[in-house]
């Protein structure tokens, strides 16, 4: 019997890599098929803790219509354990903090052996950064200095270390914060240690106007955001002066802009944005059924744009006896 070439056995399991039933099927048909089949089965994955199905309704929120395969992180620390080699494959990791001791060191092992990560998602569920065991926490500082990352979410994290952030966008392509504080810097640290610019940096994520959010980006120690052309930021009232100073900081760079506008009670102004192509509004309306006071007044000072989209945030009205 002829031999199929791996590169054609390849490319038949590539065909595959969104059904999970046939790449399952593929991998036990034949040992060929066995390495291309676990390469896609295993290159997302959520890991939860072991009462994941009593979070709450902010808890479950992140992972809200998401797709990736789930695991506890114990039975995922355990299959890693009997099978190493699998962590290879994984490149895009979503983990949620534990609160529970023996969820620790599972946790730290596994980071520990997934040494290819692309694309790393930390839910924090509110846990506090200085609550960690040092071990768990010095695990996903490693993942933070690997230079073959590329993008980094921080969802509902308390106390993150600003260096360890600030570092990190000299090499990552794509940075995500919501609801997220940072510990203070080290004002000890040398000059040297800190990266001039973020020379991959092209999408950067604010998506709560959180003061601790813009006073990390907006700190005499970050980097350069040179490269920046692609933004999403949330501007309350309260931010606006925050976010005029950073839109103005990548005025040069910046192509396509989204703002979320809360209410839009007052108009909004941007800075000269003489590249910018694309600019989204999202403006929340709740029960209200007419235009907001400030919306007039920011579509006619908005800069020349190829594209505007406005998307109204509504809630729907109950009605009696229905």
């Amino acid at each position: 019997m002829a031999t199929v070439p791996h590169e054609l056995i390849a490319a038949i399991v590539d065909e595959l890599e969104d059904d999970r039933e046939s790449l399952k099927a593929c991998s036990m048909v034949a040992t060929a098929f066995c390495p291309p089949s676990q390469r896609h089965l295993f290159r997302s994955m959520w890991l939860h803790r072991a009462n994941w199905q009593f979070y709450t309704v902010a808890q479950q929120a992140p992972h809200r219509g998401t797709s990736i395969p789930s695991g506890t992180i114990r039975r995922v620390s355990s299959l890693l354990s009997e099978s190493p080699h699998l962590a290879i494959y994984v490149r895009d990791l979503t983990i949620d903090l534990p609160d529970s001791a023996d969820e620790d060191v599972p946790l730290e092992q596994i980071l520990q052996a997934v040494l290819n990560l692309e694309r790393f998602v930390i839910s924090g569920l509110f846990v506090r950064w200085g609550d960690l065991p040092l071990p768990l926490a010095s695990a996903i500082l490693d993942i933070f200095a690997r230079p073959a990352l590329e993008r980094l979410h921080l969802l509902n994290m308390q106390g993150v270390p600003a260096p360890a952030v600030l570092r990190v966008l000299s090499f990552v392509r794509v940075l995500s914060i919501d609801h997220t504080t940072f510990a203070e810097e080290d004002e000890g640290s040398s000059e040297s240690a800190w990266p001039l610019s973020a020379p991959r940096l092209h999408h950067l994520i604010l998506s709560t106007s959180i003061p601790p959010t813009y006073a990390l980006m907006l700190s005499p120690r970050a980097p350069r955001l040179t490269h920046l052309k692609k933004v999403l930021l949330r501007v309350d009232i309260s931010a606006r002066p925050h976010a005029e100073r950073l839109l103005s900081s990548i005025a040069d760079t910046l192509e396509e802009l989204e703002l979320d506008c809360g209410d839009l009670s007052s108009p909004l102004h941007l800075p000269n944005l003489p590249n910018l192509r694309s600019l989204t509004l999202r403006i929340f309306r709740g029960l209200a059924r007419h235009l907001p006071n400030g919306f007039a007044q920011t579509l006619s000072a908005l800069p020349r744009i190829a594209a505007l989209t406005l998307i109204f945030a509504i809630q729907t009205r109950l009605v009696e006896g229905m």
